[in-house]
């Protein structure tokens, strides 16, 4: 479960499970909306129509970036006390 805001100036998100907190820039904070618990390895198609103010190229970095995060645990966290 992912938490995000903007606080003044700066975009956060708190992935709930696995305790991280990340400090985003405006991108990351806005293709946040298109990952999710079961996040693929490619940037969805949908994120290039509906973030036309970045490129594909900008987008797909980002991507990378938060899916490297996503495998290392750290973004989009199972819960580990779901069968408690």
């Amino acid at each position: 479960m992912v938490h995000k805001f903007c606080f003044g100036p700066a975009y956060i998100a708190i992935d709930v499970y696995s305790g991280a907190i990340h400090i985003l820039d405006k991108i990351s904070y806005d293709l946040m909306d298109f990952t999710g618990e079961n996040m693929g390895e490619k940037c969805p198609g949908e994120a290039y129509t509906q973030l036309p103010q970045y490129t594909k190229e900008e987008l797909d970095e980002c991507y990378r970036e938060l899916y490297d995060l996503y495998k290392q645990g750290m973004l989009h966290a199972t819960d580990m006390y779901n069968d408690i």
